[in-house]
This record gives structure tokens, C-alpha cells and sequence, in this order.
């Protein structure tokens, strides 16, 4: 199933309990940890290591990025937490396990800047003919069990 870690939860994305112990048992059941990061360390990266991931059942946890931390400056960020953001996805990225970027030149950034070994390149955009919503399902996920993977989406996924 999809989850948001969000009060923004569409169609095809759950909400994930409010209470803080039912939460918690849901995570516990996802496969994935997907977090769509910007210029700020969200939260949910705080969960890549120690007893938190443990505690969550150590999901792959993968970081989208779609721009650098220092665009923070164009958002009013001080050159000092610009750099405290920097120095918080070098302390929580060495428990990502894939960062997803939009250009070859930010996955370089990533790996390179913020110690973020693992990188896979996903352009922006997508190809119309590929991607209808007449698409026939991919056999592999038609034929799956529809609870034998779990993934929790944290970022701007607006599902209408």
C-alpha cells in the first residue's frame, strides 16, 4: 500500500494514523521510506539511523532530491543554516541508502558534498505514451499481493 506522511493524503495514498503508537506500528510495516527533500533536512531524514530506524523496522530509506541545500539563501536561509542543513544531510545521509536526483550534476553534488554514495539519476518529466492512466499494469505488480509491499511517500505527491 502507499502512505503520505501528510495531512494532504490522496486517492491513492493512505494517511497515516495521527496518534503517535498507531503511527509507529504503521511505519513498522513499510518496505520503503520515500522522502522528497529540498533545501531543509526534514524530519523523516532524522530516521535513517540509530534506534529510530531499528524501532521502524529498517525500511530502505531513499531521499529525493530536486535541488541543493544552499538554494536555502533564495528562501531568506543564513549562510549558517544553510550550512547546519548541509552538515544534517552528511550526519543522516550516511543512512540513505539511495538518493534519488534530477540531474546528473546534483547526484554528483550528492555524492560529492554530502557523502551520499549511492545515487540514481530520474529526470524530470515523463513520456506521455509510457505513462497513461490506460497504461496496462505491469505483470510483475498485476499478479503481486497487493500487501506484500509498503511504501510511505513523504514530500509534495499531491494525488488528486
Amino acid at each position: 500500500g502507499a502512505f503520505a506522511y501528510s495531512p494532504v493524503a490522496g486517492a491513492q495514498a493512505n494517511a497515516l494514523p495521527g496518534r503517535r503508537m498507531a503511527r509507529t506500528m504503521k511505519l513498522r510495516e513499510m518496505d520503503l521510506v520515500y522522502v522528497r527533500v529540498e533545501h531543509e533536512l526534514p524530519n523523516p531524514c532524522t530516521w535513517t539511523l540509530g534506534p529510530t530506524r531499528a524501532l521502524l523496522g529498517n525500511p530502505v530509506m531513499a531521499w529525493e532530491f530536486n535541488t541543493v541545500p544552499e538554494y536555502g539563501e533564495y528562501r531568506k536561509l543564513s549562510p549558517k543554516q544553510v550550512q547546519e542543513n548541509v552538515e544534517g544531510f552528511r550526519h543522516f545521509g550516511r543512512g540513505c541508502d539511495v538518493a534519488v536526483c534530477v540531474s546528473e550534476q546534483l547526484a554528483e553534488y550528492v555524492k560529492r558534498n554530502l557523502g551520499i554514495a549511492r545515487t540514481l539519476v530520474v529526470p524530470n518529466g515523463s513520456d506521455p505514451d509510457l505513462y497513461t492512466p490506460d497504461a496496462p499494469v505491469v505483470r510483475r505488480l498485476a499478479e503481486a499481493d497487493p500487501k506484500a509491499f509498503n511504501v510511505l511517500w513523504i514530500g509534495s505527491a499531491y494525488v488528486a
